[in-house]
Parts: structure tokens; sequence; C-alpha cells
């Protein structure tokens, strides 16, 4: 998937494969951590799952993997 987006020219050339999927891995299974750990606590683990707030703090995890800890315009222009 990386090595597909490189050749669109969606991602930097000069990044290093193998450690970007490393992180993202990680990433990938933080986020499944979040789920099972706090989803477990539910009664009804789909519902809770598809919540807003829910929604919101995963779309957080996705926010922070795709621009790291920098800051970018879309800092100054949407808040979560």
């Amino acid at each position: 998937m990386i090595e597909q987006a490189i050749a669109n020219g969606e991602v930097d050339p000069s990044v290093d494969v193998e450690l970007a999927v490393m992180i993202m891995e990680t990433w990938s299974n933080a986020i499944s951590t979040y789920v099972l750990n706090e989803g477990m606590k539910q009664k009804d683990i789909m519902k809770w799952v598809r919540s807003p707030r829910v929604q919101e703090r995963i779309d957080k995890m996705l926010y922070v993997m795709e621009y790291g800890l920098r800051k970018t315009e879309s800092e100054f222009t949407k808040s979560f």
C-alpha cells in the first residue's frame, strides 16, 4: 500500500517503507486495543463503537497518524 502510494505521488519517495509499515501496524494495534479495552466494558459493543464519541476518538488517532505532531495549517481551521 505504501509503495503504491509512493508510485502515485501521494507519499514522499524518501520514506523508509519498512519503518512506515511498522509505525502503521503500531497505530492499527493501538486503535484495536482501545476498541477492545473500552468496548468490552460496554453492553452493546457495536452501538458503542458506532457512537459519535468513539468515532471522533478514532478520527483523532488517525489524524495524528496522518499528520504527526507537527503544526499543520489544518490546526488553524479545524478544531477537535
